[in-house]
């Protein structure tokens, strides 16, 4: 007899707030170290994000990075040139000004280490809203949970 898997719904949590508000071309702060080592070694991270009302720059766009370790005590640094491999994602932004933007659910591939998330806001100019923007983050496995 076959075996189905039945995906249960995902559990978010929010990931970046504050280290969000007024986030120009700068690396934003990195969030809390979240422990992928530990079972289940969840192979997948979904990330959503929500833009609150702001007038955003020509093409805008979020890049999102992670910083790794395997031992949680020395991580990669994003914000040096050679290790900028670290970006998992570009967020495209609509181009409405002063509008909120709740972006499309967004995964990728991840590996079983600690990691940290930043996030870089890029446009010719402009920075996120000053308030309300957070990036929310789900782990999750081939069986949704």
């Amino acid at each position: 007899m076959a075996t189905t898997f039945d995906w249960t719904a995902l559990t978010w949590a929010n990931l970046l707030t504050t280290e969000l508000n007024s986030l120009g071309s700068t690396f934003s702060t990195a969030s809390i170290v979240i422990n992928n080592t530990a079972q289940p070694r969840n192979p997948y991270l979904a990330l959503e994000l929500f833009c609150a009302s702001f007038s955003p720059g020509t093409n805008p766009y979020v890049e999102i990075y992670w910083e790794t370790s395997r031992d949680n005590t020395n991580f990669s640094d994003h914000g040096k040139p050679l290790q900028l491999n670290g970006r998992l994602m570009t967020i495209p932004l609509d181009t409405t000004a002063s509008s909120a933007q709740r972006l499309p659910i967004q995964f990728c591939t991840i590996l079983p280490v600690y990691f940290k998330i930043s996030a870089r806001y890029m446009a010719g100019s402009g920075t996120l809203a000053a308030s309300g923007n957070i990036l929310q983050y789900a782990l999750f496995t081939d069986e949704g949970y």
